[in-house]
Parts: C-alpha cells; sequence; structure tokens
C-alpha cells in the first residue's frame, strides 16, 4: 500500500483478481455476498497481505466459503485468517 493509503494500479489488478478468482471459485455471481469477499480481501490488503498467493492463501485457510458466512464481521474474520496464515 502506498503512503496515503491507496493502491496503486498493479495493486488494484491483484486485488481485483483476489476477489474475482475466489467469486468464480464458490460461484458468487455478485450483490452483498461479493462486497463482503472484496471488503475481507481489504482487510488483509491493509494488514499488509499484497501478493496474489497470499491473498489467496488466506482467504482460502478462512475456514469455508466466506460468502457463507457472510453476517460474520470481516475485522475478526481478517485477523483470525492472519492468525491461521503465520501457523
Amino acid at each position: 500500500m502506498l503512503a496515503n493509503g491507496m493502491a496503486d494500479s498493479a495493486q488494484l489488478t491483484i486485488l481485483t483478481r483476489a476477489v474475482d478468482d475466489y467469486c468464480a471459485k464458490y460461484r458468487v455471481a455478485g450483490g452483498r455476498d461479493r462486497e463482503e469477499i472484496a471488503t475481507c480481501v481489504m482487510a488483509l490488503f491493509r494488514r499488509g497481505i499484497s501478493d496474489s498467493r497470499a491473498l489467496a492463501v488466506a482467504l482460502e485457510k478462512s475456514s469455508g466459503s466466506l460468502h457463507i458466512r457472510a453476517a460474520f464481521d470481516c475485522g475478526r474474520l481478517s485477523t483470525a485468517i492472519l492468525a491461521a496464515t503465520a501457523e
């Protein structure tokens, strides 16, 4: 992430691909579920996970499909994902 808190175009491509790939894998068409996944990807990015592979791994280690748990607090979820990736 850049010093001003904004992602550059290369980072935006990585973030978009992470959301698109996850949604394609779990057949998330859009709407609120996709927004929840995108929010989680952004939370992971803000916490320093910016590599496409690392984002994919972090999303997969979330103990199941994020779109099934759309009501789950994404801040707590991203903390749990980060803890799992540190193991």
